[in-house]
């Protein structure tokens, strides 16, 4: 009995040390399965086998063959990573009957290391889990990163996006994040680090902060932050509006900061009273044309006396107030009504608020 329990012993040390060691490993993409190269379900498309619970998903070097994985199953994985050496952009596919869900490792879910665009574009739901896998210590993370760091995009298209936790979109390379599917979860704050683009190409269902740390955040949709979110942003940092506006919680300036209204149509923005929030230094609004506007509360009192001083349209500090609905005025000549005098100013001043 005791040999035998002994043996049972060693027999069990040995399943631990093997889930041990499998946990974590790489998964590459090949497509090159002679039945099938794009389905992502048989194992001839990937180096070894396809990845299972607890491996990384990686597309490399190795991704030869299609470049248009199709996700024909349900996939747990704990991270998804896009190495500098792709040779090609990936556009992975789905239909809406299956799921993409990634755990995290090291607290990062997506990897984009490479030159070449990563399209998520399942039909179905991808979901960022907050839950660590046991193998790795188990328990929970407050916060995910999705990370660009080269030249190519990483984009995420699916069906829907839920979110477990809060999450860092950190762009440090030419590539951008765009997101075109709303995010879900609830209240999750979004970090945006970086020097680069992070893109909201769609009206975001969570409700968190949205703190631009560096680098640029761009609308790419009407109420692409939502309604009750609140805006931080830091030194050097900028908003993009691309023509797209909305109604948002209250917004915070540290440091210089910058709005860029040049896009393709009106940018109508409409804060939150903000005058008990924390401002730096500078907000910038460059680009502004009539037909713009922002707005701070719902009367002259949205914004200090502080706060107004330190804002420029255009590169004029002139006579900028807040009219009695909370919109900002500027001087006629900061957006190109100089020529303009008397009555017929002080009526295209009053109809042309920002």
């Amino acid at each position: 009995m005791k040999k035998t329990m002994g043996m049972m012993g060693l027999a069990l040390v040995a399943i631990l040390a093997v889930q041990s060691a499998v946990y974590g490993t790489t998964r590459s993409w090949k497509g090159t399965d002679s039945v099938n190269n794009r389905l992502m379900s048989r194992d001839g498309n990937w180096v070894g086998v396809k990845p299972g619970s607890g491996d990384i998903m990686q597309f490399n070097s190795s991704s030869t063959g299609s470049g248009a994985p199709n996700m024909n199953a349900n996939f747990l994985v704990e991270k998804i990573k896009v190495a500098s050496n792709l040779p090609k952009n990936v556009k992975m596919t789905g239909s809406a009957a299956n799921s993409l869900r990634v755990r995290s490792v090291s607290s990062v879910g997506l990897q984009q290391d490479s030159a070449y665009d990563y399209w998520l574009n399942i039909g179905g739901e991808f979901w960022q889990d907050n839950a660590v896998h046991a193998d790795n210590g188990g328990g929970t993370v407050s916060e995910v990163t999705w990370s660009a760091t080269g030249a190519g995009d990483l984009i995420i298209e699916s069906g829907s996006v839920l979110l477990d936790q809060d999450m860092n979109m950190e762009v440090t390379g030419a590539g951008v994040i765009d997101i075109r599917t709303a995010m879900a979860g609830g209240t999750r704050d979004v970090r945006k680090t970086g020097a680069g683009t992070l893109i909201y190409g769609a009206a975001m269902a969570i409700d968190g902060t949205v703190t631009v740390e560096g680098g640029t955040l761009q609308l790419g949709a009407a109420q692409a932050v939502n309604s009750a979110s609140a805006m931080a942003f830091n030194d050097g940092t900028t908003l993009v509006t691309g023509g797209f506006g909305g109604d948002f919680n209250t917004l915070e300036v540290n440091g210089t900061v910058t709005f860029d209204l040049g896009g393709l149509g009106s940018s109508v923005l409409s804060f939150d009273d903000s005058s008990a929030v924390a401002w730096g230094t500078t907000l910038d609004i460059i680009n502004y044309t009539a037909g713009d506007s922002i707005q701070f509360g719902i009367d002259g009192n949205g914004l200090s006396e502080t706060q107004l001083a330190g804002i420029t349209i255009n590169g004029s500090s002139e006579g900028i107030a807040l009219d009695s609905q909370g919109y900002l005025i500027p001087e006629p000549a900061s957006v190109g009504l100089a020529l303009f005098s008397g009555l017929g100013m002080l009526f295209i001043r009053r109809r042309f608020m920002i």
